[in-house]
C-alpha cells in the first residue's frame, strides 16, 4: 500500500513538473497542427494573414514558456520543425491559386 502511495506521489510530481515547464511536445504539436490546418483551408491572402498572426502568437507563447528551460524548448522545437514544410506548402498553394502575392519579405514567419 505504501508503495502505491509513493508511486502516486512520484507520478503527480512528474506530471506537475512537465506542466510547469510548458507541457509536452504533443500539446504543442496539436496547437501548431490546428494553425496549419487553418492555413491550408485558406483561399486568399487575407485569411492567410490572419492565420499567420495566430502562428506568430503561438511562437511567442512557446518562446515565453521555454525561456527558462531552453533545453526542453529546443527538444520540442526540433519535433515541431518538420511541420514547417506543411505550413510552407499551404502558403504556396494560396499564392499559386492567385490568393495573394505572398508574405512581405518572403519570410517563413
Amino acid at each position: 500500500m505504501i508503495k502505491l502511495v509513493k508511486l502516486g506521489l512520484i507520478a503527480a510530481t512528474l506530471s506537475f513538473a512537465l506542466s510547469a515547464c510548458g507541457g509536452d511536445a504533443g500539446e504543442w504539436k496539436d496547437k501548431y497542427q490546428k494553425i496549419i490546418d487553418e492555413a491550408c483551408a485558406c483561399k486568399d491572402q487575407d485569411c492567410l494573414d490572419k492565420v499567420r498572426e495566430k502562428r506568430s502568437a503561438l511562437k511567442k507563447e512557446f518562446r515565453e514558456k521555454f525561456k527558462d528551460d531552453k533545453e526542453n524548448g529546443k527538444k520540442i522545437g526540433k519535433q515541431l520543425a518538420p511541420m514547417d514544410d506543411k505550413w510552407s506548402d499551404c502558403r504556396k498553394k494560396v499564392r499559386e491559386a492567385g490568393g495573394g502575392a505572398g508574405e512581405a519579405g518572403g519570410g517563413a514567419n
